[in-house]
């Protein structure tokens, strides 16, 4: 299971953190990776390959901008078009 929180201040992330991780084993039994969780700067940190900059905007892990460039949002209408008919 993967999920982003977003909070205003690292005391509120903290305390979210602790918070969510205890309802996890409580409740799902699960256990939480302690290497894996954490707490950080939405740029500061990676989720499922993208991270975002200070601008908010999403870059993958090469710094290219998440954007989907025109010949791509063609292919991608195309596909869309012909599984509709």
């Amino acid at each position: 299971m993967t999920a982003n929180i977003y909070v205003g201040s690292q005391a509120a992330a903290d305390r979210t953190l602790a918070s969510v991780q205890d309802w996890i084993e409580k409740h799902l039994r699960l256990q939480v990776n302690a290497a894996k969780s954490g707490t950080g700067r939405a740029w500061e940190r990676k989720f499922l390959g993208f991270r975002l900059d200070r601008q908010l905007r999403d870059r993958d892990s090469t710094g290219e901008s998440g954007e989907i460039q025109s010949e791509d949002r063609e292919l991608l209408r195309n596909c869309s078009t012909k599984s509709h008919q």
